[in-house]
């Protein structure tokens, strides 16, 4: 047999399998073996049935059919293995073009095959790292925020609300051209410290007990409820209950409230304070640039993308949300009525985030057949447990011992560490450049919107980067450890 293959648009392939006279003759034998054995033709014992009795018997093209599959299931498996075929191949009838005794045989068709990518040069890209330190602000921000945490609540000997004051809230919300208010919400607020929007707390001050304060507000058009953003309403708050609030002093006593074990002094509060930021810094900052390594890829490297992997995708995608909003007890209409978005919408959404997920990964993969073969030791995959386990705030010998019990974790781990040097191999081949955690987030649009000419048939380049480094998931076991 002889297969010859030639490419075609939309990740397509025609393929022509080809057969000799002989391999057909040889397919044949095999057919008229096998209806002589078991075919039961009367007046015959099983194997003496004459060739020319068998055809007039089972019919000719029934004998031709046979042969056809005969031909194609022997061979087709075997021209198919190395073209990552997506599906079942476009197969013909067999009746269209049936097989002859003594005559070579070819047969067309075509098939789908995986994304194709072309890939561009990834070297001098532009990146900004930002800021991998923790700032004397960032430490006094968290042990101030220590403080609020560990508050005394009492029970304030005056009548009337005061800055720092925890205030118990009823909640309601009326748009405008409504008549009422949604469903009235309890809600929680300490009045001065500007953490809730809109900003009712400024009008409670002095309010007692069951008072009322009234504010009109317009939300922001990037507002993280869809259902509000843009929008002018009316809110209405009324006080059930208030209590004061005392922060304890920034002292040796504050640490030991924390984790008396752990933390003896203030100094040692403010250590683990700096160590843990300058983590979360690294991680943050690690992240943003590999981001902006993505933006990079999909700018630079063109993919093809199979249309029926694009919507196999998309529709598991649907899927997962509409298992997820039925946990919380709704349905992907009532989610849909609750963001805006039509269903014409929604599935265009969906086919694009489909689409860039698809093209990051073939990027990926593409990249990674050089690691492929690199066969990671165990303590490469220690390592890269050590990591996980300080990313996720896991026990590092717990994660080692799950990678060592679950192939399928230690594969997931081998997996981010080979797209970890991927990464690193572009990094150190890019024009990295340091710049403060304010100046990249000024320029953090910028850095991860793709050119016109892209977007156009592309989403934005951030929401592609934020499924792409991939991450192991955690062991079972693992689930709740801290």
């Amino acid at each position: 047999m002889n297969v010859q293959i030639q490419e075609l648009p939309g990740c397509k392939i025609s393929v022509a399998m080809s057969f000799e006279a002989a391999e057909v003759d040889g397919a044949f034998a095999r057919v008229y073996k096998d209806l002589n054995t078991r075919g039961r033709v009367p007046g015959f014992r099983p194997g003496r049935v004459p060739r020319a009795l068998l055809i007039r018997h089972f019919g000719e093209d029934s004998v031709r059919r046979s042969v056809w599959g005969e031909l194609i299931s022997e061979e087709l498996e075997k021209a198919l293995e190395p073209l990552d075929v997506i599906g079942q191949p476009e197969l013909p009838e067999p009746d269209e073009n049936p097989p002859s005794e003594g005559q070579p045989y070819e047969i067309t068709f075509n098939a789908t095959v995986g994304p194709r990518v072309k890939m561009g040069d990834l070297e001098g890209m532009s990146l900004l790292q930002p800021s991998a330190e923790a700032t004397g602000e960032d430490i006094e921000r968290t042990l101030n925020e220590l403080r609020d945490t560990h508050a005394e609540e009492t029970a304030p000997e005056r009548d009337t609300i005061e800055t720092g004051d925890k205030v118990d809230l009823s909640l309601g919300v009326t748009l405008e051209g409504e008549d009422k208010a949604a469903d009235e919400v309890d809600q929680s607020i300490v009045v001065g410290q500007g953490e809730h929007f809109p900003p009712i707390d400024d009008k409670l001050l002095g309010l007692h007990v069951g008072d009322t304060a009234e504010m009109e507000v317009t939300y922001p058009e990037d507002y993280h409820d869809e259902a509000l953003a843009g929008k002018k309403a009316s809110i209405r708050a009324t006080v059930k209950e208030f209590k004061e609030r005392k922060l304890p002093d920034l002292d040796d006593a504050l640490a030991q409230k924390v984790d008396a074990e752990k933390f003896k002094t203030l100094d040692d509060l403010k250590a683990e304070v700096k160590r843990q930021l300058d983590r979360q810094r690294a991680r943050y900052a690690r992240e943003e640039v590999e981001n902006q390594v993505v933006r990079g890829l999909l700018d630079r490297c063109q993919v093809e993308l199979p249309e029926v992997l694009v919507a196999h995708t998309a529709a598991h995608e649907t899927e997962s949300l509409e298992a997820e909003l039925k946990e919380m007890g709704m349905a992907l209409q009532d989610f849909q009525d609750m963001t805006g978005v039509d269903e014409e919408t929604f599935v265009d959404r969906q086919i694009r985030r489909a689409t860039r997920l698809l093209k990051v990964q073939a990027i990926l993969g593409e990249l990674s057949k050089d690691l492929a073969a690199e066969e990671l030791s165990d303590d490469d995959i220690a390592a890269e447990a050590e990591v996980y386990g300080e990313e996720e705030n896991l026990d590092p010998n717990f994660v080692k011992q799950a990678a060592t019990l679950q192939e399928s974790f230690r594969n997931q781990l081998a997996t981010r560490m080979q797209r970890r040097r991927i990464f690193d191999a572009i990094i150190a081949k890019a024009d990295l450049q340091d710049v403060t955690v304010e100046e990249y987030r000024s320029k953090r649009e910028e850095l991860l919107t793709l050119p016109e000419e892209v977007v156009a048939a592309e989403p934005a380049a951030e929401e592609a980067a934020e499924e792409t480094p991939a991450e192991a998931e955690k062991p079972a076991e693992a689930e709740g450890e801290q």
